[in-house]
């Protein structure tokens, strides 16, 4: 997902992140951490990060812990549709870190037509990433949620997460480099953890 439009890294400009999970396993609720496949450089720095620091969203009506090291940029623009929540756009609440890592969250309205989940994930993560390298259902803040991971999507690794709930669909979504994935899975899941719905989000 290209950050041209950020002042980060060129060709980071157009997307998100998933990470290389167990497939086939329909949890019911946010996988533990620890149950994270042995792929690569679980050594590294993000495996031991702290979430210290607690986002509120103002404009889609939650909250979630992360790392103080990541800068919080609220979304000022609501989501509508389909659209894929890219990162350099207003439409996205931003936390990124120093490094090529990122998570960005947004939520729309269900349009006509995609009335559930799959319906949702389809017209969202996978007409944006394609065939996921592995897909699992969790529970995330009490919402029911496909995680897709996506070894390279747009030329970095993503870990996509969509939610359905009263009426809206949500994307939680964790973009990187490879070279990490075992890391990023663990930090992802036990930022997913922290995770819950507050006020409504506003409509358009």
């Amino acid at each position: 997902m290209g950050k041209d439009r950020s002042g980060r890294a060129p060709g980071m400009s157009a997307v998100l992140a998933m990470v290389a999970l167990i497939s086939g396993c329909a949890g019911q609720g946010v996988p533990s951490a620890a149950a994270t496949p042995d792929q690569t450089s679980s050594s590294s720095p993000r495996a031991t990060l702290a979430l210290d620091r607690t986002f509120v969203s103002p404009l889609y009506g939650y909250s979630v812990d992360h790392p103080r090291s990541f800068d919080e940029r609220p979304a000022t623009v609501p989501l509508q549709g389909t659209a894929p929540p890219l990162f350099g756009e207003p439409i996205v609440d931003r936390l990124e870190s120093s490094g090529i890592e990122a998570i960005v969250v947004a939520s729309a309205e269900l349009p006509a037509g995609v009335k559930d989940l799959d319906a949702w994930t389809a017209a969202t993560a996978r007409a944006f990433c394609g065939t996921p390298t592995s897909s699992e259902s969790m529970t995330v803040g009490g919402a029911n949620g496909t995680l897709d991971t996506f070894g390279s999507c747009k030329g970095y690794f993503h870990q996509w997460l969509t939610m359905v709930r009263d009426g809206r669909g949500y994307h939680v979504v964790w973009l990187s480099e490879t070279g990490s994935e075992a890391a990023d899975r663990s930090l992802f899941l036990g930022i997913l953890e922290t995770f819950e719905f507050g006020g409504p989000a506003r409509s358009p």
